[in-house]
């Protein structure tokens, strides 16, 4: 059985990245030390190296027992001297070999590593040799000391990059945690890195975040909207099914009703639900196809679908044209018309204006009762169906005035609930003006008014 891609995901992150950054630390510092060696080197030049000063100490002990290789005293005072002042130990010789003055504590062989420099007069004559050594941990440590330094401070700093680098992975981790539980179908697991990581980690945290909730709120309206809408086609289908049988029979619907003005009432009721579903489908796949449209074209031809009586349309004079989608903006202005119809009271009315800030404003009005208080946002809610006390229950899946706002803010604009001042609510919506007017739209014999790509 293959592993599961976000286990392969979990193991590299977990284990081949943490080592990858404990070994690149380790390279990283010896690159750096090995690039301060060498800088202080080139900085310090060739007159500050090591042999450099030893050759500067050599001819400088030399010109001094020079200058006292005649007077014995001198000669023990001086070999003191830089044993005291410098930490330099000294054995005189003669040219024959013979020890003449010798620095305390002098140890020959076991002193260290020893370097000699002969003595001679001013005009070149021999006197004899001057070996010396540093006495103990001196001014130049040992080859191997040094070697041992480094190492041990090259090792202290790997351990610790160790520990950056199991913090630096350990967020990482958790956001694969995350991804792998949300591959799970655990849609609830989230991560909590955001406060304690402000950087590119914890954007990456909320965005992850932010992206399980939006598929959970998706899964959760997908499933709330198909046993809606399966309630609702369920419950036609069974009426149609009974008024078709009572059609066969030559029998009414009740009340004198014909059986088959009562079927197309409920196909008209399910043909709207599944315009509701498929604008709704159009509004997530950004499917919109905008062009300039007559407020006034659109209104009328909104109104007559909805059979509202004439005189309850009004176009302000100086309403500039729609930049709209014709299909998404007559499914809004029936939602709203409906919608009204459903809660409000027997007077509805559409009406048009320009905005101030230049764009278009479409609002629905009703002389009801008005929205309860609260309700001005919750009508935009999905699946929410508002209920009057009395009033039997609506029928739909409640996504009227939810596509509304959906469709408004597809467009740039906004959607918005309010009671009106005399009584009875108002729905508005805001839409981006066209860059033409509507006087430059075709009006002569024959031509298309613009509402009529709406309608059809």
């Amino acid at each position: 059985m293959r592993p599961h891609p976000i286990a392969n995901i979990r193991c590299y992150m977990g284990a081949r990245l943490h080592r990858k950054l404990f070994a690149w630390f380790g390279i990283a510092i010896m690159m750096t030390m090995l690039t301060v060696s060498l800088s202080m080197r080139m900085i310090s030049g060739p007159e500050h190296s090591i042999g450099a000063q030893r050759e500067r100490i050599q001819r400088f002990t030399a010109r001094g027992f020079a200058r006292v290789w005649d007077d014995p005293a001198q000669r023990a005072a001086l070999a003191r001297s830089y044993r005291e002042d410098l930490n330099v130990v000294v054995s005189v010789t003669d040219v024959n070999g013979m020890l003449v003055a010798q620095s305390p504590g002098w140890q020959g062989d076991h002193c260290g590593p020893t370097w000699s420099t002969r003595v001679t007069r001013s005009d070149g004559t021999p006197l004899g040799t001057v070996r010396m050594c540093i006495a103990g941990p001196g001014f130049y440590p040992a080859p191997w000391r040094t070697l041992v330094t480094l190492l041990a401070a090259g090792l202290v700093l790997w351990a610790i990059s160790n520990k950056v680098a199991r913090r630096l992975v350990k967020p990482l981790e958790e956001l694969t945690n995350v991804a792998q539980s949300l591959g799970n179908g655990d849609l609830s697991c989230r991560a909590s890195l955001c406060h304690t990581h402000p950087g590119e980690v914890g954007e990456l945290t909320r965005a992850i975040n932010d992206m399980a909730s939006r598929i959970d709120r998706q899964l959760k309206e997908q499933r709330q909207l198909l046993a809606a809408v399966s309630h609702e086609l369920r419950t036609p289908l069974a009426r149609i099914r009974i008024l078709t049988e009572l059609a066969r029979d030559g029998a009414s619907a009740g009340e004198g009703r014909d059986p088959l003005d009562e079927i197309e009432a409920e196909v008209v009721e399910m043909d709207s639900l599944v315009g509701e579903l498929l604008a709704s489908a159009r509004l997530e796949f950004s499917a919109l196809s905008r062009r300039p449209l007559s407020a006034r074209a659109v209104i009328e031809r909104a109104a007559d679908r909805a059979s509202l009586p004439s005189g309850r349309t009004r176009v302000e004079p100086a309403t500039p044209m729609l930049d709209a989608d014709p299909t998404l903006l007559a499914r809004a202005i029936g939602a709203l018309l409906d919608n009204a119809r459903k809660y409000g009271g027997p007077t509805v009315s559409v009406r048009a204006m320009p905005s101030a800030d230049g764009r278009v404003e479409i609002s629905v009005e009703d002389d009801g009762d008005g929205f309860a208080p609260g309700e001005e946002e919750r009508v935009f809610e999905p699946f929410f169906r508002g209920n009057r006390d009395g009033e039997a229950e609506a029928r739909g899946v409640g996504l009227g005035l939810a596509l509304v706002r959906r469709i408004a803010e597809a467009h740039g604009g906004r959607a918005w609930a309010e009671n009106r001042p005399e009584g009875g609510a108002r729905v508005v919506m805001v839409f981006p003006a066209a860059s033409i007017t509507d006087a430059s739209v075709d009006r002569s014999p024959g031509a298309t008014p613009p509402s009529v790509a709406a309608a059809e």
